[in-house]
């Protein structure tokens, strides 16, 4: 085998959220090129369940891996798309794509998904989480 200053990357190991960059060397005064590992969103693991106190605020985090980073997050209530226009100001989805409850109330209990969308499309949807809102004003 002919020795020729390059290094063969077969695959990229990710860890702790970091993306190691494969790089191709080349001989001194050529340059670098750079490999960035790029793939779909993915929701990380969600809880199954959620009790939130009635007349408290209330969250529901949707913490994605991507690369390249979220455009965009969508939520879903029992199977259906959430109509957030419906029941803003006190509903909301914030800058991190959290699910945002001010206060949580006796309708938000149901089941919630949560899907990602990066430049390069739709990620998979999150396991479902069911909300329970209990407790006295």
């Amino acid at each position: 085998m002919k020795n020729i200053g390059e290094i063969l990357i077969y695959s990229l190991i990710k860890t702790f959220s970091l993306f190691f960059t494969g790089r191709k060397l080349r001989p001194p005064g050529i340059g670098i090129e750079a490999i960035d590992y790029v793939d779909l969103p993915r929701v990380l693991e969600m809880p199954v369940e959620v009790y939130m106190g009635r007349g408290l605020i209330g969250r529901l985090d949707c913490v994605v891996d991507a690369n390249p980073p979220v455009s965009q997050i969508v939520w879903t209530k029992n199977e259906r798309p959430l109509n957030l226009a419906a029941i803003k100001p006190r509903v909301y989805v914030d800058r991190r794509g959290s699910l945002v409850f001010r206060p949580a109330d006796d309708v938000d209990d149901g089941r919630y998904a949560c899907a990602a969308y990066s430049s390069l499309g739709a990620g998979h949807s999150s396991t479902t989480v069911r909300v329970y809102v209990r407790g006295d004003v």
